[in-house]
């Protein structure tokens, strides 16, 4: 059985353990051994260990909304703080080119395309660097 059988001990006596199977937890590492013991009374104390694994981070999708300003258009971002996005603009949907890049903020963060009014039909979208 190897390394990984030694580690949690040999013996006939019920053996009961919890491993972190979250990979990319901000606190704990993949395959850590968070509890073993040969017998518990509740699982009321499992379910707590079970609990401080945070999962990873989950990205929120940034939201791009737009509005004109005289020759212009305010594109105002709302997305993570200090996360880095590219603005980028197109006039089919198919091909995309950088116009801008912000930095997020939960409140918005506003970005203006002065030559919005020099292009006939412009597209949007927000993209994490």
């Amino acid at each position: 059985m190897g390394a990984a059988y030694d580690a949690f001990g040999r013996g006939s006596a019920s053996l009961y353990v919890i491993i972190n199977g979250v990979t990319n937890s901000p606190t704990h590492k993949p395959w850590e051994v968070l509890y073993r013991a040969n017998s518990f009374s509740t699982a009321t104390p499992l379910r707590n260990i079970i609990n401080q694994v945070k999962p990873p981070g989950i990205a929120v999708p940034p939201k791009l909304k737009a509005a004109r300003n005289g020759d212009a258009v305010d594109l105002t971002l709302t997305g993570e703080n200090g996360r880095t996005y590219r603005i980028e603009a197109s006039a089919n949907l198919v091909n995309w080119t950088k116009v801008g890049q912000v930095n997020g903020s939960t409140a918005g963060v506003v970005y203006r395309d002065a030559e919005a009014s020099t292009i006939a039909q412009r597209f949007y979208r927000a993209v994490q660097e």
